[in-house]
């Protein structure tokens, strides 16, 4: 297992799986008040994703947090790699990708094998991204676990949790832990707050996540 910190103490981990009748590799997210990690891809016979817009793994690889495997921003960057799915790539994307190819695996044509890379990216492929309530990031993946529409999509909360570890502000309530009181002590954790009775105070509660605004 690898791991690279985000915002908010959540960690991401990479986990090889390498039993002879279940060989895969998890990518998954964490923080220690919760009770179970949750699976953002998944590169493996029963493939899942994408995990990871372009930004998110850029800003993931470049964060310098300690407490990983490692802070080699290179060596992130192509660590999680398997996870991203994008189509909206930057101009730069190339460039970047392959400085980390020629200089960390030593790839002879970097150039040509990034642009490949890019062009095909994970087991998921490409995938459109967007900015929904509250500023969580979804993807449109068919099989992706940050897809609100996909019945196995990750709880509202963790999508809100896992977009504010993942995004531009450090300074945003990405799973500190106090996310974790639900409106009126309800434990419930439900997969869209759309129908759920306590819809306001749930909406109410996801947006905490996503600012410095005190906890409900």
């Amino acid at each position: 297992m690898f791991t690279v910190p985000v915002a908010g103490g959540l960690r991401l981990h990479v986990v090889y799986e390498n039993a002879d009748d279940d060989a895969g590799v998890d990518y998954v997210a964490h923080h220690p008040e919760w009770d179970d990690a949750e699976v953002l891809a998944r590169d493996a016979g029963h493939w899942r994703g994408p995990g990871l817009s372009w930004p998110e793994l850029v800003r993931t690889a470049d964060n310098g947090l300690p407490g990983g495997t490692t802070t080699d921003p290179g060596t992130r960057l192509l660590l999680l790699l398997p996870a991203l799915g994008d189509t909206d790539l930057p101009a730069d994307a190339g460039k970047r990708l392959a400085a980390c190819l020629r200089d960390r695996l030593g790839a002879a044509q970097p150039g040509r094998l990034a642009a490949s890379v890019l062009r095909h990216q994970g087991m998921a492929g490409p995938a459109r991204w967007t900015t929904g309530t509250h500023g969580v990031q979804a993807d449109d993946g068919k099989h992706s676990f940050r897809n609100p529409a996909n019945r196995d999509a990750l709880p509202d909360c963790r999508l809100a949790q896992v977009s504010a570890a993942l995004g531009p502000e450090p300074a945003r309530r990405g799973g500190d832990g106090h996310g974790e009181r639900r409106p009126d002590g309800c434990r419930a954790t439900p997969r869209s707050a759309a129908g759920c009775p306590r819809r306001v105070a749930y909406n109410a509660w996801f947006a905490s996540l996503m600012t410095d605004s005190p906890p409900l």
